[in-house]
């Protein structure tokens, strides 16, 4: 496994890559700035960005312990599998909005190589210290909005998180470092064992795919295919399953299916063979917005691909998603779809060798 950690000293406070490292026998590099905020991964004049999106897309792939950059646990090999990125503690609180959008645009770059990104959640200054009075904020009201701000940044970003406050509100000793608002040992030995569970929760969940079935739709079905829905956030990605239905109808080379499981119909897709491009392209795949989170996209895309290898000797497949489409194109990634350049209809234009 090997993972990415962008952030500041928070992350590579008492060498806690390492210890992440050893939790889950992986490969982990650090690129990190004491007190660099997430806004710094994206400014391109500044030397923590180059390196971090060197790092990200696979330029630097590791790092040789000079300065804001270091690989524990052995030369990782292939791509990123976790990118772990980690703000600066009170700007996910002082101000939300800069935060949540340096957030999401990092986590559209981590999903557009493939990886998964991990949402770091940080943690309250000491309760009664001179810390937490500079910013005029009891304990709670801090942990109050960073929970807020790391939760909606995970959602609005697609990414997992990794919630290392919440750990620390529990812990039945003391996290601070005496600043009072660095982790001590045991505390960044706590974050780095939150952040792999929350890594090895993902995993097991990914490896666990669900049995779908591809079928027509017929006239028992299409009902139930018109009426799903994604959720709200996706609407605007993905095209009414009925207006597919009646491209189908009109456009006889189109191909319309039902996914199901457990005998239900939990999503749709569609394909066709697009002369434009010269190749078989998926058009659609929704699943209902109730399914969701279950590895069944995952699992139709490759009953999907398999179908469209089968029965049309399809050596090569394409896919399409527009950029905002984060978690779409992190799911295309992971499965063997690669950027090819093109930008279609105002949509990445991906393709998948069979």
């Amino acid at each position: 496994m090997n993972i990415l950690m962008l952030g500041n000293s928070f992350t590579y406070c008492n060498d806690m890559p390492g210890m992440l490292a050893e939790e889950l026998n992986a490969s982990v590099t650090e690129v990190v700035r004491g007190g660099a905020y997430l806004h710094g991964f994206l400014d391109q004049e500044d030397e923590l960005s180059q390196l971090g999106m060197a790092a990200l897309v696979g330029e630097i792939h590791e790092c040789d312990g000079r300065n804001m950059c270091r690989t524990f646990g052995g030369r990782p090999c292939g791509l990123w599998d976790y990118v772990v990125i980690q703000e600066q503690s009170f700007n996910a609180v002082g101000n939300p909005d800069d935060y949540v959008k340096s957030a999401v645009e990092l986590c559209r770059r981590i999903w557009s190589v493939g990886a998964v990104p991990v949402i770091y959640g940080t943690w309250g200054y000491r309760d009664g210290s001179m810390k937490l009075k500079s910013t005029w904020l009891t304990f709670d009201e801090m942990r109050k909005r960073q929970t807020a701000a790391q939760t909606r940044a995970a959602k609005e970003g697609g990414a997992l998180l990794a919630d290392v406050g919440i750990a620390f509100d529990k812990a039945d000793f003391d996290v601070y470092a005496p600043d009072d608002y660095h982790p001590n040992e045991a505390a960044s030995r706590l974050a780095a064992k939150t952040i792999a569970e929350t890594i090895r929760a993902h995993a097991a969940r990914e490896r666990k795919r669900p049995d779908v079935e591809l079928r027509e739709v017929t006239k028992d079905n299409w009902r139930k295919c018109v009426v799903m829905q994604v959720s709200e956030d996706q609407r605007d990605y993905v095209a009414p399953n009925g207006y597919s239905l009646v491209q189908a109808a009109y456009e006889p080379d189109r191909y319309p299916l039902a996914v199901y499981m457990d005998g239900e119909v939990v999503g749709f897709a569609m394909y066709a063979y697009d002369e434009d491009v010269n190749m078989w392209m998926i058009y659609r795949l929704m699943v209902s917005h109730d399914m969701q989170g279950r590895g069944v996209g995952r699992a139709a895309l490759q009953k999907l691909v398999e179908k469209i290898a089968a029965e049309h000797g399809a050596r090569e497949i394409a896919i399409s998603a527009e950029p905002e489409n984060v978690l779409a194109l992190g799911l295309y990634r992971r499965m063997g779809f690669e950027l090819d350049g093109r930008v279609i209809g105002g949509e990445i234009f991906m393709i998948k060798r069979v």
